[in-house]
């Protein structure tokens, strides 16, 4: 994290580094140790991601002004630091991609954020009645289709003659303390919550073949929380529709904070109508067990050799 409060994904997997600055980050990450990184690639792919290159060094501590600088704001946003720790950081040591001074809202407060705007709910997760997990598509450009199995066809909209293929796509119920309401997840993230691809769903749900019962799933998310980040999929046609979300991202809730609470468990709408409004409780600072589950597994990918 930079004095800005952009955070950084910096991936070490040379074992010289790992053995040497490596270790000697894992044991300081409860102090916020500061670095001065030379020579190291970069991407845009999920956040900003550094990676070390074959002639990359790490010095830790450096000896230049800006370091005075930069523990003086370390001092200032401990608070900030901490928190952000526990919230992005599981206890298996993977990053969680969330906002550095996002705060958690309750399910009742959000058809009042902006349309568009992202936010993180904390919710149980449970399945109402469908029987279609997947839409079709066009192999080609991504276009929803109405046929109901896998096939070839014209596409209307990109005009090729391609076969469909099967994308993740379901509802979900949502709900906290203050409320619920229904949520949509696609794709990969939709995929990871079931731990099956759409083609899996699709063999599935579609066949006659001795595939278990997709309720079977459903065991697995009983009194579980789950950390969302989400948005409004769409606005409201009436005062009577409740808001549904968009999924982005979902994870299983794997560290303890303090959950924002409400007084009274209704349906989001009435919960609306009441006007309530609970602010999230603030996470408790634990810098020194939240570090150590910061520590990540510097588990790189192996680096292509050179010819």
């Amino acid at each position: 994290m930079d004095i800005f409060k952009q955070t950084f994904t910096f991936n070490i997997w040379d074992q010289t580094i790992m053995d040497n600055e490596g270790n000697q980050l894992l044991q300081q990450l409860h102090e916020y140790p500061i670095i001065l990184a030379r020579r190291i690639g970069g991407s845009r792919y999920n956040g900003v991601s550094l990676t070390i290159k074959f002639n990359t060094t790490i010095l830790i501590d450096p000896p230049y002004a800006q370091k005075q600088q930069l523990r003086a704001w370390i001092t200032e946003n401990k608070a900030t630091l901490t928190s952000f720790t526990l919230r992005s950081t599981s206890k298996s040591g993977a990053l969680i991609s969330i906002s550095v001074d996002e705060k958690v809202i309750l399910i009742a407060n959000a058809e009042s954020q902006q349309d568009g705007q992202t936010f993180s709910i904390e919710a149980k997760i449970s399945f109402p009645d469908q029987k279609k997990y997947y839409v079709l598509v066009c192999s080609n450009c991504g276009q929803d289709v109405r046929y109901s199995i896998i096939m070839q066809i014209h596409c209307m909209n990109c005009g090729q003659h391609r076969m469909l293929i099967p994308r993740c796509r379901f509802n979900v119920n949502l709900e906290d303390n203050s409320g619920t309401t229904t949520g949509m997840i696609i794709n990969k993230e939709a995929e990871k919550l079931l731990s099956l691809t759409a083609e899996q769903i699709y063999e599935r749900t579609s066949t006659k073949n001795n595939f278990p019962p997709m309720k079977d799933l459903y065991t697995g998310f009983i009194n579980k929380i789950f950390s969302i980040r989400a948005k409004k999929a769409f606005a409201r046609a009436t005062n009577t529709t409740a808001t549904k979300l968009y999924i982005q991202s979902c994870m299983k809730k794997e560290y303890t904070t303090h959950s924002p609470t409400a007084l009274n468990k209704n349906n989001i709408h009435e919960a609306s109508k009441r006007k309530q409004q609970v602010e999230p409780e603030q996470v408790s600072e634990q810098a020194e067990s939240s570090s150590l589950r910061m520590k990540q597994k510097l588990e790189p990918p192996t680096p292509e050799k050179p010819n």
